[in-house]
């Protein structure tokens, strides 16, 4: 039958410093990973303004846009009423005298 070894302090202590490496080594890794997680996650939000920024110069062509079609109409409205106002200005000179 084996003798079973007694493990001693030391021994004890050993064990526990390579566990404790081995975790540390394990968190190290971990560490890395959360970091290149950081970064993608920086580059998305990088992304994401980018994108708000060219959805506002978009929403602002529109806007100019929309105005600029609303200023038209506007024009060729007033254009009519005054090829009206001047007809009737013509109309009423012509029948006045």
């Amino acid at each position: 039958m084996k003798k079973k070894k007694e493990t001693s302090i030391d021994d004890l202590a050993i064990m526990i410093k390579k566990s404790f490496d081995y975790v540390e080594k394990r968190f190290n890794g971990v560490d890395k990973r959360f970091n290149n997680v950081d970064k993608r996650f920086d580059k998305v939000e990088k992304r994401l303004d980018n994108l708000e920024a060219g959805q506002e110069e978009i929403k602002q062509k529109f806007n100019f846009t929309v105005h600029r079609f609303e200023l038209k109409e506007l024009e060729y409205e007033l254009r009519n009423w005054k090829s009206k106002a001047d007809k009737n200005i013509l109309t009423n000179i012509l029948t006045n005298d």
